[in-house]
C-alpha cells in the first residue's frame, strides 16, 4: 500500500500499480498490462522493498486535453493536484472503472489505518465517495445496533466494559459519519465492532465483491446491510482515515543506507 500496489488474493495472479499524484490538467487513466516496470516514481520504493516489479500491472495517466472525445460511460473525478489548492481531473473509462472496484474489494483488511500511496488513496477516495455516502448513515447505524446487541464480545477482546456501553457505538457512528479524520484509535475501534459481523476465516477479509456489485447494479440504500457490505465499507473508511505518503521520500535518504 505504501508503493501504491494492491495484490489480489489467492489463487488470483491480478497485480497492480497506481500512477502517482499529477500536475494540474485533465488525465486519462489507462490500464497497462505489466506496465510498471515503466513507471516513474513509486516502481522505485516497491523494488527498494524487494518487490517484483516486471510482475505488475499498472494504472496510467495520460494527459489529455479538454476538448478531447473521451471514451463512452467515462466517469470524471476530482483529485488533488501536486499544485495546493489546484485540482487534476482524471476520465476513467468503463473498464478502468471495472479495474478499480475489483481493486476496492482487494483491499486488504488492516485494523490500523495506512500510510499509503498518495496517487492509490486520491483514486480509490474518489472512485467509492458516492457509494460510500449512499451507506454511510445506514453503516454507521449497523456499526451502533450490533454494539448494543454483542457487548459481551467486545469485552472477549480486550475492551472495558463501561467504555464499551457508555462509548463505543457512539464513537463508532461518529467516525464513519466525518468521513476522514487521523485518529488510530477511532479506526481500531470502528474495524474491532465491525469484526462482530464476521464469523468467517480472516483470509477471507481480504476480498469482496460489493464494490464489483455496485457498478453492475447498485443496491437499494434502503436494504439492511449484509456482511460482506459492513467489511467492504469498511476497508473503504480505513482508506478514507489513512495518512498519505509520498513515495519520493526515498530522495531525501542518506547513500548509505540506499546502498549499505
Amino acid at each position: 500500500m505504501t508503493a501504491g500496489v494492491i495484490v489480489a488474493p489467492e489463487p488470483s495472479k491480478f497485480k497492480c500499480a497506481f500512477p502517482g499524484r499529477n500536475p494540474p490538467g485533465f488525465w486519462l487513466l489507462e490500464y497497462q498490462p505489466k506496465g510498471f516496470p515503466g513507471a516513474h516514481g513509486s516502481r522505485h520504493l516497491y523494488n527498494m522493498m524487494g518487490g517484483k516489479v516486471y510482475e505488475m500491472d499498472f494504472l496510467f495517466a495520460r494527459e489529455i486535453s479538454e476538448e478531447k472525445d473521451l471514451p463512452p460511460h467515462a466517469l470524471r473525478l476530482t483529485l488533488p493536484s501536486k499544485e495546493k489548492g489546484q485540482i487534476a481531473t482524471f476520465c476513467i473509462p468503463l473498464k478502468e472503472q471495472k479495474l478499480l472496484a475489483q481493486l476496492m474489494g482487494c483491499l486488504p483488511w488492516s485494523s490500523l489505518s495506512w500510510s499509503v500511496h498518495r496517487g492509490l488513496r486520491d483514486l480509490l477516495v474518489a472512485f467509492s465517495k458516492d457509494t460510500m455516502n449512499r451507506f454511510r448513515r445506514s453503516f454507521a447505524q449497523r456499526l451502533q445496533w450490533i454494539v448494543m446487541r454483542k457487548p459481551e464480545k467486545l469485552e472477549a477482546r480486550g475492551w472495558e466494559p463501561n467504555f464499551i456501553r457508555e462509548s463505543i457505538a457512539d464513537i463508532a457512528f461518529s467516525s464513519v459519519m466525518a468521513g476522514a479524520g487521523e485518529s488510530g484509535d477511532a479506526v481500531r475501534i470502528v474495524t474491532d465492532v465491525a469484526l462482530l459481523f464476521w464469523d468467517r476465516p480472516m483470509s477471507e477479509l481480504d476480498e469482496t465483491r460489493f464494490w464489483r456489485e455496485q457498478l453492475e447494479s447498485p443496491s437499494n440504500v434502503d436494504e439492511p446491510l449484509t456482511t460482506e457490505m459492513v467489511i467492504a465499507l469498511t476497508k473503504c473508511f480505513v482508506l478514507e482515515w489513512s495518512t498519505e505518503f509520498d513515495y519520493q521520500i526515498y530522495h531525501d535518504l542518506p547513500t548509505e543506507l540506499l546502498f549499505g
